[in-house]
């Protein structure tokens, strides 16, 4: 988890000035309060159900409509600190992008084939039909 401070300046709150931080360590009256709305505000760290929210919604909102992942990983990191979460780590982010870019892809590819036709189907079935007199290329563990 950041630092106080460092959590402070993720959402870019304006600083304060060294009074209000040095009442902000009182034990009573405004000094609570002060450390009690920068609790309430700061980031919290990231579940792993978060991580499976932040997926589906890459997954719905993104990904069908950029490719490119570093402006995925933007409007992942955009989104963290709009749910005030910290961002996750380059390995955790990459998983969600790859795993919301897998799930957009199977999207895609099923409603793209719920919507042939069945003659589109049949030219399809044609044009990648086996060819009985084609030689087909055979890896060996060799290779």
């Amino acid at each position: 988890m950041l630092g106080r401070s460092r959590r402070l300046r993720w959402i870019s709150w304006p600083r304060r000035s060294r009074w209000t931080q040095r009442s902000s360590l009182g034990t009573t009256g405004r000094g609570v309060r002060l450390r009690t709305i920068g609790r309430r505000s700061a980031p919290r760290e990231a579940t792993r159900g978060d991580q499976d929210k932040l997926t589906a919604w890459l997954t719905e909102q993104v990904c069908p409509s950029e490719l490119n992942t570093d402006a995925q990983r933007e409007a992942l990191l955009a989104r963290c600190r709009a749910d005030l979460m910290e961002p996750p780590g380059k390995l955790i982010c990459d998983r969600i992008i790859g795993s919301a870019n897998r799930a957009a892809d199977e999207r895609f590819c099923a409603t793209t084939v719920a919507r042939l036709s069945e003659s589109a189907i049949a030219a399809l079935e044609a044009v990648i039909g086996e060819d009985d007199g084609a030689e087909g290329v055979e890896l060996t563990e060799g290779d």
